[in-house]
């Protein structure tokens, strides 16, 4: 596995792909939330979503995903990003135009990868021209750095793998 180490075509390619896997799971959603299926055990979800109002929301590569999606599926009303990852966009600026949803960007203030792709730099350069893009097309956009924060803050794994090790920590504890 390597990032977009000469790989670029096949992150461009998988990006399309969860762009529409996120269209299908709003299609789920609204089935679920007009009664059309159910869930195992009878969980029923009929009239209990609220979908006019959906947000496309995703951290790293599934935030690029859900700026991708809201500017796609006009389902989604806004779009919500932690630490987009824009690399597997293609290196036209052209490429960075998403101006359908209002969309806020919160990064964390020491994660700004450089990657080597054909055109090499930063993601904060990429973002820098999406966030001006979008001014110029009139689009609400707000961005934000939150300090002292690293990429995976805004993740949930260091909370699972948190309480795996007091798990580990605690089973140690009883064996020794």
């Amino acid at each position: 596995y390597k990032h977009t180490d000469g790989n670029i075509k096949w992150r461009q390619e998988q990006l399309e792909t969860r762009v529409g896997e996120v269209s299908k799971a709003l299609t789920l959603l609204e089935r679920l939330n007009a009664g059309c299926i159910q869930l195992a055990r009878g969980v029923d979800f009929s009239g209990k979503l609220q979908l006019a109002d959906a947000t496309s929301s995703g951290h790293s590569f599934g935030a690029l995903t859900a700026i991708k999606a809201g500017d796609a599926d006009t389902r989604f009303v806004r779009t919500l990003t932690f630490d987009p990852w824009l690399f597997a966009l293609a290196d036209d600026p052209a490429s960075l135009t998403f101006t359908r949803t209002p969309l806020c960007v919160i990064n964390s203030n020491q994660w700004n990868p450089s990657w080597r792709t054909p055109t090499p730099g930063r993601n904060d350069d990429r973002m820098g021209t999406l966030c001006e893009l979008r001014r110029e097309a009139g689009s609400p956009t707000f961005y934000a750095e939150v300090t002292g924060t690293r990429h995976m803050s805004a993740s949930d794994v260091p909370h699972l793998l948190g309480g795996i090790m007091r798990l580990f920590t605690w089973f140690r504890r009883q064996v020794v």
